[in-house]
């Protein structure tokens, strides 16, 4: 079973634990160690916020391909009509696509907490209600929705996340709860198998993923030999054909080091040539150690799944088995980091 959280996010509140800034954060309301937002929901937005404990779960609340509405109270500038309705229904063009609500009607002001501080209010121009529904998660998209019909966004309340919802919340308050995990342990894929087997299985693409992982300041890393020679790399490996990406990266990690995790960022695509003519394109990402599983089920490839500092990591460079382990640790220290949902479609 999956720990899922609902929270209801006040206003001005990063959907995050940690912060330099002096900004508040879910530490100050949430004391539940090992769990992690499935989204995101803006600093300046309210209401629904999930979180858990379950990397298979947060990737199917969070990830656009499996189509998950979100519903939004919305206040605007200005009389929002039905003529507004329904060009959000029909689609507006934003700076990254065309964009289109699922569902969007005018509604009285529901019954709110009081927002700090208030929103800005000029009282020759009148605000209005509405609600919109939709299925992605693009960055800002509902404000910018509305912007493109000439209703700017003064107030944005997430009511419903799928069948969840922030009824009988309080502001700040959350409630936890256990679901079914989508995603049970799964034993090596076929062509695994198949290898261990002596059979010989040629590699169909050369797409891999990769996963960097920090805990207590030291990184995830695994010990392989190739040709002979241990080698150091993060957990990764081949997509496999029809795996969506986000799936492989979880389930490369659990079999090469018993950690089930949660991937919370991009980090990039990079691309190595091997001596043997080879090539290899990996796209890496971040996410955050959730449990150790002592029933996984570990690739025999595996010397050894270590923690190691990036002092450590640094000491062995030689031994890494390519330029990109060390470049996406690099990656993640400078916080080069791009949210999952750049992956608009099942990849």
């Amino acid at each position: 079973m999956a720990k899922l959280i609902i929270f209801n996010k006040p206003f001005q509140v990063l959907s995050q634990f940690t912060d330099d800034s002096g900004k508040k954060t879910l530490a100050d309301y949430i004391d539940i160690k090992a769990v992690y937002p499935a989204g995101r929901l803006d600093f300046d937005s309210e209401g629904l916020l999930l979180l858990t404990d379950d990397g298979a779960l947060q990737a199917k609340i969070s990830h656009p391909k499996y189509k998950l509405s979100k519903t939004y109270w919305v206040q605007v500038e200005g009389t929002a009509t039905q003529a507004h309705c329904d060009a959000l229904l029909a689609g507006v063009n934003l700076k990254d696509g065309m964009a289109t609500a699922l569902s969007c009607k005018l509604i009285s002001q529901p019954s709110l907490w009081e927002r700090v501080p208030p929103i800005r209010v000029r009282k020759s121009i009148p605000d209005s209600w509405m609600e919109i529904v939709i299925n992605e998660g693009r960055n800002r998209q509902v404000r910018r929705m509305t912007a493109a019909v000439d209703l700017p966004t003064l107030r944005l309340v997430r009511a419903k996340v799928g069948d969840w919802s922030i009824d009988g919340l309080s502001l700040g308050e959350y409630k936890v709860g256990n679901v079914t995990s989508p995603n049970p342990s799964r034993p090596l894929n076929k062509q695994r198998q198949q290898r261990q087997k002596g059979i010989d299985v040629p590699d169909k693409i050369h797409l891999t993923v990769a996963t960097v992982i920090e805990k207590d300041n030291k990184f995830l890393m695994v010990k392989e030999t190739k040709d002979k020679v241990q080698v150091i790399n993060q957990p990764a490996g081949h997509v496999e054909p029809g795996e969506d990406i986000l799936q492989a990266a979880l389930r490369e990690t659990m079999e090469e080091t018993g950690w089930e995790v949660a991937i919370s960022g991009f980090l990039g695509f990079s691309t190595h040539h091997t001596a043997s003519g080879v090539t290899y394109y990996r796209l890496s990402f971040v996410a955050n150690a959730l449990r150790f599983d002592d029933n996984a089920v570990i690739d025999p490839d595996i010397d050894e799944a270590l923690w190691m500092s990036l002092d450590e990591v640094k000491a062995n460079s030689a031994n890494l088995r390519s330029n990109m382990v060390l470049d996406c640790i690099e990656d993640y220290r400078a916080q080069r980091i791009f949210p999952l949902e750049i992956f608009r479609n099942a990849l």
